[in-house]
């Protein structure tokens, strides 16, 4: 990968995405011990002072942010894809819909078989029709609980039409509303996901239609080094911040992916082997979250952790991760043809 000179590419935008899909495995590995079955590892980072878990699993909670760095991301591209897409705003949010359904359905046809006929006495793959539909369309997620994402970010879909515009036309309105909705999702719990990831999104919005990234393009020279060390230092201070787990967490998610994002552009192109590797694996980032739940969790739990040890761990699932998210893409190649490819 050649060094980048733009204040933010394509191939910033995978390298930040390759950091997001770490982040989500070491999410899913690392912060549910509850969740571990007969399973366990052994730590391979030094244990934080007075803390009471393993320090993966502390990493693992800061994981979660993964979520609102993909939505970020995902407004951000589509605002931009939007100054060259010569159709309406819906029809350019729906041929982005059929992209993203048809990768999950590929994922659901080679997973979800698999829980109904192995793993059947099990509660979650009790098989019915109705549940299959429901799980089929997205409507429910008993199948894999980690699939919640998607009825969010679907529903954001059907909104970005509305939310493009009123970017457009009034950023800064457009920016307070979101973040004063970001606050009711401590209220109102049934809509919990939609009003807190709502927010990164139109942040991404307001950040490509107020050309952000390219105001703070200093930010991205990797000579700069002074820019590196006044963002370790923020990026550290909103990091304890968040988590610190307070009441009034959530406020800083949008503000903590985004750093997470700022962050990982600049290790990525101050250290160029490191972002090949991250802008890599950030082009397979949707199979890879739509399939490595099924590994580390429902099938194959005992297989992932058999290394024992935390870094083997984790090693190992983005390679099994990886390697599905392979067979994954190649089939949605024949589902979803090139032309129709958005970026």
């Amino acid at each position: 990968m050649e060094k980048q000179t733009s204040p933010f590419s394509i191939q910033d935008s995978l390298a930040a995405k390759g950091a997001a899909i770490l982040l989500m495995l070491v999410h899913h590995l690392f912060a549910f011990p509850e969740r571990l079955h007969g399973v366990s590892y052994l730590s391979s980072l030094p244990m934080l002072p007075q803390a009471s878990h393993p320090t993966e699993f502390y990493l693992g909670q800061l994981g979660k942010i993964c979520v609102s760095m993909f939505l970020f991301l995902s407004g951000y591209g589509m605002m931009e894809r939007l100054r060259t897409w010569t159709g309406s705003r819906l029809s350019y949010a729906l041929q982005k819909a059929w992209q993203v359904l048809a990768t999950c359905w590929i994922v659901f046809a080679i997973f979800v078989p698999i829980g109904l006929i192995f793993f059947k006495a099990s509660p979650q793959f009790h098989f019915s029709v109705v549940d299959f539909l429901k799980n089929f369309f997205l409507i429910r997620y008993t199948y894999n609980g980690e699939w919640w994402f998607f009825q969010t970010y679907f529903i954001l879909l059907a909104l970005f039409p509305t939310l493009s515009l009123l970017a457009e036309k009034f950023p800064a309105l457009t920016l307070v509303s979101s973040l004063a909705l970001l606050l009711f999702s401590l209220q109102f719990r049934f809509a919990h996901n939609l009003l807190l990831h709502q927010a990164p999104f139109v942040l991404g919005l307001i950040f490509s239609r107020l050309s952000l990234f390219q105001k703070g393009a200093g930010f991205f020279s990797p000579q700069r080094g002074q820019h590196g060390k006044i963002t370790c230092l923020a990026l550290g201070l909103f990091l304890l911040a968040y988590r610190a787990r307070s009441r009034d967490e959530i406020l800083l998610e949008p503000a903590a992916a985004l750093l997470v994002i700022l962050y990982s552009i600049h290790a990525a192109r101050r250290f160029l082997p490191l972002g090949v590797f991250l802008a890599h694996l950030g082009q397979f980032a949707l199979p890879i979250w739509l399939t490595h739940s099924f590994f580390c969790y429902y099938y194959f739990q005992h297989l992932i952790y058999a290394p024992r040890y935390s870094i083997l761990i984790f090693t190992w699932l983005v390679l099994i991760s990886y390697a599905a998210a392979l067979t994954v893409n190649r089939l949605r190649q024949w589902v979803v043809p090139k032309k129709s490819k958005l970026i």
